[in-house]
């Protein structure tokens, strides 16, 4: 498993990119964004999926674009049930992500997070934080930016220095963690293998993750698809969750009719690219009555493939004088020590 994960599962969020821009001599598999058109068109998502290059195709291809999303979210009576207030709150996103190859990854980042739609929150007014994470294919270095006045003064106050703090985590060690990561949730009772195309294992769906067919595959394989149109560029699904793995994820049977009502209104509206089945964006919405109504999309611009997207891009960080490193590492140490330890005792295999 490699940091090419992040790079996917943002991909996978991405929601309306313009067609990449290819090399003319790009042999017909992985990231290419042109082909030729076969005779006649395929009539359902699963006979396009079958048509696109195998799963197991190992891509590695250098990328960027420029990526922006918002999310909404309202939970009804949040403040007094006395007088129900709905609590309104609203994410913008919006950066840039440039990717070398599995282990080499800019991501440029800004979140706004607008709380006034929630009574007596007590926060002056939107909230604006950066994040830059910088992968040189050794250390991967998370640098928090803080754009409101206010926040600095109350982080300056503290005397520990957060807002100048550069983290730092050792690439090897991330993979570690996802790792363990996957192991938790599956001896927590969750089917990892239903999150991958039939056929593979967890450790092989991510190590091949670059390839756009294999999360189009993954995707026929968690949701039924409940329409399906195609056009000569793009392929536009709406589906809703397995039940199986709604009930794995949640660890609940939707007999009942809150479940029932939940995972029936769980929609996803994605769109990707007809002839790698890259996915260029996704559309999430999720309501329940009475209790929560959650929006969410994003979109990928000037979305560029190629050794010349990255050609000027800076794969390294370099601390200013006011900056101080903070090393992850040992606590992430301990943190996966201690998840491995509850593994073992979940599995029956420790001895006293």
């Amino acid at each position: 498993m490699t940091l090419r994960l992040s790079a996917s599962l943002l991909l996978l969020a991405a929601c309306s990119a313009p067609q990449a821009t290819m090399p003319e001599d790009h042999a017909p598999s992985g990231l290419q964004a042109t082909a030729v058109a076969p005779v006649a068109a395929p009539k359902t998502f699963q006979e396009w999926v079958e048509s696109l290059p195998p799963a197991s195709e190992v891509v590695d291809q250098a990328f960027r674009a420029d990526l922006t999303g918002a999310m909404t979210m309202t939970i009804p009576g949040m403040v007094d049930m006395s007088e129900p207030v709905d609590a309104n709150m609203r994410m913008d996103l919006s950066g840039t992500m440039a990717v070398k190859d599995s282990s080499h990854l800019r991501y440029e980042i800004d979140v706004v997070l607008d709380l006034s739609g929630i009574p007596d929150a007590g926060v002056p007014g939107p909230v604006h934080v950066g994040l830059l994470f910088v992968a040189d294919g050794e250390t991967l270095s998370i640098v928090p930016q803080f754009h409101d006045e206010w926040i600095l003064a109350e982080l300056e106050g503290t005397g520990i220095g957060i807002e100048n703090m550069v983290l730092t985590l050792d690439v090897d060690l991330f993979e570690r963690m996802m790792t363990i990561y996957m192991r938790s949730f599956e001896a927590s009772g969750m089917d990892m293998s239903l999150l991958v195309p039939k056929g593979m294992t967890v450790e092989e769906f991510f190590e091949n993750s670059m390839n756009p067919a294999l999360w189009s595959r993954s995707f026929l394989a968690t949701t039924d698809i409940v329409e399906f149109t195609i056009d000569q560029q793009k392929v536009h699904a709406v589906a809703m969750l397995k039940q199986d793995l709604f009930t794995s994820m949640m660890g609940v049977t939707p007999d009942g009719q809150d479940q029932t009502a939940m995972l029936e209104s769980m929609r996803y509206s994605v769109t990707f690219d007809r002839w790698t089945g890259m996915p260029l964006g996704m559309d999430f919405s999720f309501a329940l009555e009475e209790e929560m109504n959650m929006n969410m999309s994003m979109s990928m611009t000037d979305f560029v493939v190629g050794t010349q997207a990255v050609a000027d891009t800076e794969f390294s960080y370099t601390m200013l004088d006011r900056q101080t490193l903070f090393p992850l590492d040992p606590w992430v140490q301990l943190m996966l020590t201690q998840m491995e330890a509850m593994i073992q005792e979940d599995d029956g295999d420790t001895s006293f």
